[in-house]
Order: C-alpha cells, then structure tokens, then sequence
C-alpha cells in the first residue's frame, strides 16, 4: 500500500505520487478530500476515510471528523477554543472533544 516514505494517491488523471513527509494535513469536503502538502493541495475525490487508510497510522492522526494531520507538522496545540493545532504552515485545525485526550496522550 505504501512504502515509508510516498503514497500513491488516486487522482481523475491517475495517481500521484506524494512524500508523507510534504503532507501537512488532509481535509475532508463531504465525499472530497483536500491533502494540504507543503508545495500544494491536491483536491481528490475520495472520501477522507479512504486517504486515512493510505496513510501509516504512525504519522498520521484523525484529530476531527474532517482532519488528518502529520505529527511531525504539528507546532503547537492549545487548548483554547475547545482545542486546536497549529501546523507548519500556521493553518489552525481544530481537535475535536472525542479526540482530545487520544491527541494529548499519542
């Protein structure tokens, strides 16, 4: 499914090819998923829950219904607002209550 280091991500033209490392976060837009990667989006039609599955649950966390973030982008966390992380490209994502301690305590 994938190697340590790219996944292969289904596109309308075919697939593309992305490190895990670029990909900062994934977006959910109803039966559309929007992979926020440090160069680009890529907007595929896939659900999130499909990219979730292609992702190495070690990197990745489902932080909210509609988020995927990479650990390794996460700046800051804060508890303000119900909760929510700061990534590397100073989106703010918000940390959904059910998700809250696995987050603090993964």
């Amino acid at each position: 499914r994938y190697n340590h280091k790219v996944v292969k991500i289904p596109t309308t033209n075919g697939f593309a090819f992305l490190e895990l490392d670029t990909i900062i976060y994934c977006k959910s837009e109803s039966n559309y998923t929007n992979i926020i990667t440090s160069d680009k989006t890529i907007l595929v039609s896939k659900t999130l829950k499909y990219i979730q599955d292609l992702l190495p649950e070690d990197q990745f966390l489902r932080v909210h219904n509609s988020y995927v973030v990479n650990l390794g982008h996460i700046k800051e966390f804060s508890r303000k607002d119900g909760g929510f992380v700061i990534v590397s490209n100073g989106d703010t994502i918000k940390v959904s209550s059910s998700k809250k301690d696995l987050f603090i305590n993964s």
